[in-house]
């Protein structure tokens, strides 16, 4: 490279620059339009997405229930070889979270309630009739049967992750669950079924829990003559029955619902305006980067 390339290069004005880019203007015009018209075709094929979420609070120990007596006989407990849950409803609330988010909840959830072809066979949404309409060559919605195999659970799995939000607010210990999906009635129906679903699994779990506790207490009641052990062990199965109780009455057992999921009125995503808008505006910057990174290379090319 000579030294007037060098400095032809370092030296260049923004009027020379405006004059290269004026010179090359219908390559700038043409290349962005066709990124333009690529979003928009790219936009216009993506699906309408739904989301139905709802704000929950966790019940702790004594809205439950749970473990009224668990700090009076903790200690009696130990010795008996009771494990008492452990309180605090952080621990409870991350419970809940990674229980929404197994496998065991999910393969729950769908052998209870039909939601699998929802999820691994959808095929479009009709707003007008609000249904949805399945992809015959996997699911035949008629016989309301798989037409080859049904999916993989682990794939399955992976779809319900997919399309579940779940968090909790760190400042207030609420949790918000979402469902996306391609039709707004189901979102809000298989959030619906979580809620129910959530509260049954752990409630039939401390029922359980607590029953054997109950057995236990009963026996060890019948090995002991000490009236004072006698009595400690009566008010143990006292607590538990309370909890049985509580557990049998509370409809929302484990989560209380702060705002109630609704169906969706309008898409969540995509944002059409936004996905044109910022792919034009990456088309129109890679075309002056195109045009001054050849008329550089030229320069180089020509020392």
């Amino acid at each position: 490279m000579n030294e007037q390339n060098y400095i032809s290069m370092n030296h260049i004005s923004l009027k020379q620059l405006v004059d290269i880019l004026l010179y090359n203007k219908l390559l700038i015009i043409l290349v962005t339009s066709l990124f333009s018209f690529l979003s928009i075709s790219y936009a216009l094929l993506q699906e309408d997405i739904y989301k139905s979420n709802t704000l929950v609070a966790v019940q702790d120990s004594e809205s439950t229930g749970l473990s009224p007596a668990i700090s009076q006989y903790s200690g009696l407990a130990s010795i008996a070889g009771i494990s008492l849950p452990a309180g605090g409803s952080q621990f409870r609330s991350s419970t809940i979270i990674e229980t929404i988010q197994s496998r065991i909840f999910f393969k729950n959830l769908i052998t209870k309630y039909e939601v699998l072809p929802q999820i691994m066979a959808f095929d479009s949404y009709n707003k007008n009739s609000k249904e949805i309409k399945f992809n015959e060559d996997i699911y035949d919605s008629a016989k309301k049967s798989w037409v080859s195999s049904k999916p993989s659970f682990i794939k399955s799995y992976l779809s319900y992750i997919s399309i579940l939000g779940i968090k909790q607010d760190p400042r207030t210990k609420f949790i918000t669950i979402d469902i996306q999906h391609q039709s707004p009635i189901f979102s809000h129906y298989l959030l619906e079924v979580i809620l129910i679903e959530i509260n049954s699994v752990l409630r039939q779990k401390d029922l359980a829990e607590s029953q054997r506790a109950i057995d236990y207490l009963k026996l060890k009641i019948t090995e002991t003559q000490l009236q004072e052990v006698r009595d400690s062990f009566s008010r143990l199965i006292t607590s538990q029955q309370e909890k049985q109780m509580m557990a049998d009455i509370k409809k929302d057992y484990v989560l209380k619902i702060i705002d109630p999921p609704i169906v969706p009125e309008f898409k969540f995503k995509p944002q059409r305006s936004v996905i044109v808008i910022y792919t034009t505006m990456l088309g129109f910057f890679l075309s002056i980067f195109f045009i001054l990174f050849r008329h550089f290379i030229s320069i180089i090319s020509k020392g």
